[in-house]
C-alpha cells in the first residue's frame, strides 16, 4: 500500500482475496487496482456470481475475452469493495444513476443507492482502477498516447493547454497529454456530467492544476498508464459547470 498526503490510498486488489468482513469506514479516498487477469472472472469464472444482470449483459457484448475480463474484474472488484463498506454481500450492492447535470437525465454519476460512499471507475485494457471516497470522486486510467492518436486529442484540447503540449519534444508530449487527460476527464467524472461536457472548456494544464472546490492528483498507475483522481473538496452544488 502507498499513501500519499491527504490520506490517499492506492492499493493492488486480489479479487479472490477479499473477504467478506464489514462494514468499515471510509475516512479519505482509496484508489485499487485490479489486473483483469487475475483469475475468476473468465468466461464461467467463480466471481461472476456476484454481478448483477445488466452487468452480465453488457460483458457478454464484447467480443475480445480480454475486454470482457478487465470489465468484469472492475465490477466484480466494485462490488467486492463497496459491498465491504456497507456491510452487505457484493451481490446485494445496489446502484443508481444520479441527474446528469447537463440535462437533467438518469445518467449522471453512478452511485450507492443511499448514497453512504462515493466512487469512480475506470479501466483501459488490462487494467481497471477504482476509487472510494466519502466525497464526490472521478478517477481516470488511461494507456500514455503516442503519435496520431496523441495529436487528434491535443486538438480538442484548451486552448493553454494545446499551447504547453505543443511546446514539448515529442518524446515528451505523450506523457504529458495523458497527465492532463486523466486530470480533466477524472474533473469530468466527479462532476457527473463526464464527456459530455467540451473538453476544451475547463484548463488544468501540464503544471500544477487548479480547479476551485476539487483537488487533482496523479496516482501511480501500471507501467505504460496513467492515472488521476479528481476530489470534491466543497459541498455538492457549490461547483458550477458554466464557470
Amino acid at each position: 500500500m502507498t499513501t500519499v498526503p491527504g490520506r490517499l490510498q492506492v492499493r493492488e486488489l486480489r479479487l479472490g482475496a477479499v473477504g467478506q468482513a464489514g462494514p468499515r469506514a471510509v475516512g479519505g479516498t482509496e484508489v485499487w487496482f485490479v489486473d483483469g487477469e487475475s483469475g475468476g472472472v473468465g468466461d464461467g469464472g467463480p466471481l461472476l456470481g456476484v454481478l448483477g444482470p445488466e452487468e452480465r449483459r453488457r460483458a457478454s457484448e464484447m467480443r475480445e475475452a480480454a475486454d470482457r475480463a478487465t470489465y468484469r474484474a472492475a465490477h466484480v472488484g466494485l462490488r467486492l469493495l463497496v459491498g465491504g463498506v456497507l456491510g452487505v454481500a457484493p451481490a446485494e450492492v445496489a446502484f443508481v444513476r444520479e441527474p446528469c447535470p447537463g440535462c437533467g437525465l438518469a445518467h449522471g454519476r453512478p452511485a450507492v443507492v443511499g448514497g453512504s460512499v462515493h466512487f469512480s471507475l475506470s479501466h483501459c485494457e488490462r487494467y481497471a482502477m477504482i476509487a472510494l471516497s466519502p466525497v464526490r470522486v472521478g478517477a481516470d486510467l488511461e494507456r500514455i498516447p503516442t503519435g496520431r492518436a496523441a495529436d487528434a486529442v491535443v486538438a480538442a484540447l484548451h486552448p493553454r493547454e494545446r499551447a504547453e503540449l505543443r511546446a514539448l519534444c515529442a518524446a515528451d508530449r505523450g506523457r504529458e497529454l495523458a497527465r492532463v487527460w486523466t486530470r480533466k476527464e477524472a474533473y469530468l467524472k466527479g462532476l457527473g456530467i463526464g464527456l459530455g461536457r467540451d473538453v476544451g472548456l475547463d484548463y488544468v494544464g501540464t503544471a500544477r492544476p487548479a480547479i476551485a472546490g476539487w483537488r487533482l492528483r496523479e496516482v501511480a498507475a501500471p507501467e505504460g498508464y496513467f492515472a488521476a483522481v479528481a476530489e470534491e473538496e466543497e459541498p455538492a452544488g457549490i461547483v458550477g459547470l458554466l464557470g
